[in-house]
């Protein structure tokens, strides 16, 4: 930064890129986020530790670390942004899913908010993580510190889908193919909460992301996530046939699971 001492050095605490695409081709044609993200990575490793709760710090044969994002109404550093409406972005029944975890051995289940401890917080936090799940939102950006071959799951929220949705995660992660990309669809309208018109599209849809994630639903990701076990090429085979697509509704959607259905 030039200031009236020449040569004067000013730190900055934040920067904001306005060009993702500019910044980081130099990583690969014609974008490599995850590569990007993984150097990124690299240069945080140093970093002091901050001792904080509700993250993995291991990862055991044959268990399945899942993080879900937890999104809370704290501000972060930037006095002047909007308080976040976490009651509108958070999967409905969070709370549903995490006990229904705790049945099953082979399950890890917890949720995490991004950004209150700052990002080399949210890189190790991502260390162990194996499947990353949450509604549409910046979060899910984390995945890529994720290790190559986890899985992201965005949860969509009725109506929120077509060219401009698939615009985010679905084309970002497609770049690479590193991290897989899942998405679950959301069918019924019943499923939101409050229930949204049935012609809701756009950023009517996108706005209201309580959306709720019935059991059966989140156990057919959790069993496509497994059969593809980390390999890139049973993904990309499942992917191009629709496999990486759940679908979402009401039918059977309340029942109760039992541990071994829980995977």
């Amino acid at each position: 930064n030039i200031t009236s001492q020449r040569c004067a050095v000013s730190c900055f605490s934040r920067m904001l890129f306005c060009r993702f695409r500019d910044i980081f081709d130099k990583f690969g044609p014609p974008m490599a986020p995850y590569r990007a993200a993984q150097f990124l990575k690299s240069r945080l490793a140093g970093r002091p530790r901050i001792s904080m709760a509700g993250s993995f710090t291991s990862a055991e044969t044959g268990v399945l670390n899942v993080m879900f994002v937890n999104r809370s109404s704290f501000k972060g550093r930037d006095a002047g942004s909007a308080l976040r409406k976490p009651e509108m972005e958070n999967i409905f029944n969070l709370d549903q899913l995490l006990e229904g975890c705790s049945l099953s051995a082979h399950l890890r289940c917890i949720s995490f908010e991004f950004g209150r401890f700052g990002v080399a917080a949210d890189v190790r936090a991502m260390r162990h993580t194996h499947l990353l799940i949450g509604t549409h939102g910046s979060a899910l950006t984390n995945s890529l510190f994720m290790q190559i071959g986890s899985a992201m799951a965005e949860v969509r929220a009725y109506g929120f889908e077509g060219d401009w949705p698939d615009r985010y995660f679905l084309q970002l992660l497609s770049q690479e193919h590193a991290i897989h990309y899942w998405k679950v669809t959301t069918l019924d309208r019943l499923l939101m909460h409050p229930p949204p018109p049935a012609t809701a599209t756009g950023w009517e849809a996108r706005d209201n992301r309580r959306v709720e994630l019935p059991p059966d639903a989140f156990c057919t990701l959790l069993r496509g996530v497994r059969s593809v076990n980390h390999s890139r090429d049973q993904y990309l085979a499942r992917r191009d046939v629709g496999g990486n697509v759940i679908t979402s509704n009401l039918s059977g959607g309340h029942r109760l699971l039992t541990p071994t259905q829980w995977g």
